[in-house]
């Protein structure tokens, strides 16, 4: 692929119009739109529909509601390694411990 970003989903595949309503969900990859050549996925078919009717107006409030929920979708906690990195310092110190 030339280009793989034009074929990702529009604010980490998260529901369009629930970031314009200014909340997270998932999006579901069967109900989708494409406009502009962007996709964005839609947690229902009533969402998808709704953001239809206005495509302009829940993108310019979903552009607003995601520069502020995306800060908080990873933590302090995903900066913590969930163990250390074994290193040949370690399997020389102690080669019983690290076969």
């Amino acid at each position: 692929m030339r280009n793989p970003d034009i074929y990702a989903p529009q604010y980490g595949g998260h529901c369009e119009m629930s970031l314009a309503r200014g909340y997270l969900s998932d999006g579901n990859p069967e109900i989708y739109a494409i406009v502009e050549m962007k996709l964005y996925l839609f947690y229902s078919a009533a969402n998808r529909e709704a953001f239809l009717l206005s495509p302009d107006e829940a993108l310019a409030k979903a552009d607003a509601s995601w520069a502020t929920l995306s800060a908080g979708l990873a933590g302090p906690e995903a900066e913590v390694p969930v163990s250390e990195p074994v290193t040949d310092a370690a399997h020389a110190a102690d080669p019983a411990q690290h076969p």
